[in-house]
């Protein structure tokens, strides 16, 4: 081959090769979103001496959902739905039941997740079904007032809900993202891959192919913008390198009043209750003491 025609083929070569580079990412990175590994609930509320009942709800698409009940310490038509992330389960949300002791909590696995039916995630898209469900369920059981904190990825799930959803009077989002294309760029540049920001692309639209819905309808960023009246709580932690603080500030940026963004120092991704502790369960109970009064 001459070396005229060499030079006249490396352009054509170089974006194959960065085609099929970013066929393979995708794939691997939609993988990873849809199909996570699955951490099973691994502890109960006995753990925490927490009475509970064992609930299965049923979504609109029919997906069979594991939930707890806990009930509040005193009859209360006050409740607070709790959300897990992304390859978590319900049981990460047992430290938050039991210092919610004062109204009654319901404690979710997605789907796909922990206990509930294997399926495929949604990143917060497909689970706004699951938080509808889990709403409806704490209506029939006869509470009026309701709140409902979410980490991570059912910070999303929660505000997609919420927006449109006038029964959830006051929402907490712990470490949520706010654009989800920028925090895939983020991890794909943390782990070194090169082009991250068409590869984020890349990767949201392949998972968007596998779920049948894209993962970019009603952002977050977007979604709490609809909140108003009702207030929201936007919790970040300093040292999230998966959702880091940038997507907060967007978060509250985009937010109408009232709202509150309260930073926890040093905390990374979910961690922001292990780290500020005391002071976390102070402004979290008094949030839903104001809203749900």
């Amino acid at each position: 081959m001459s070396t005229a025609l060499r030079w006249a083929l490396a352009p054509a070569l170089a974006l194959a090769g960065v085609g099929i580079y970013l066929a393979i990412g995708a794939g691997r990175g939609a993988g990873e979103l849809c199909h996570p590994r699955s951490r099973q609930t691994r502890e109960s509320p006995d753990a925490y001496g927490l009475p509970f009942e064992e609930v299965e709800l049923r979504t609109p698409d029919g997906l069979r959902l594991a939930a707890w009940y806990v009930p509040a310490e005193q009859a209360t038509d006050r409740a607070v739905l709790l959300l897990h992330g992304h390859t978590a389960a319900r049981s990460q949300m047992l430290p938050h039941a039991r210092f919610l002791r004062d109204y009654n909590c319901l404690l979710l696995d997605f789907r796909n997740q922990g206990d509930s039916q294997p399926s495929c995630s949604g990143m917060g898209v497909l689970e706004v079904a699951d938080v509808r469900a889990a709403l409806d369920w704490l209506v029939a059981r006869g509470n009026a007032r309701l709140g409902a904190l979410g980490v991570s990825m059912g910070g999303a799930a929660l505000l997609r809900e919420a927006a449109d959803d006038a029964r959830v009077r006051g929402v907490v989002v712990d470490g949520t993202y706010a654009r989800l294309r920028a925090i895939i760029s983020k991890r794909a540049r943390d782990r070194g891959y090169p082009l991250s920001a068409l590869l984020a692309r890349a990767v949201v639209l392949e998972a968007s192919r596998r779920t049948g819905r894209s993962l970019e309808a009603l952002e977050p960023e977007a979604a709490i913008a609809r909140l108003a009246p009702r207030p929201v709580l936007i919790v970040q932690g300093t040292a999230d390198k998966t959702c880091p603080p940038a997507q907060a500030e967007r978060l509250y940026q985009a937010a109408a009043e009232p709202k509150t963004l309260y930073w926890v120092e040093g905390a990374g991704h979910t961690d922001a209750f292990a780290v500020a502790g005391n002071d976390y369960e102070l402004r979290v109970r008094a949030f839903f003491e104001r809203c749900l009064a």
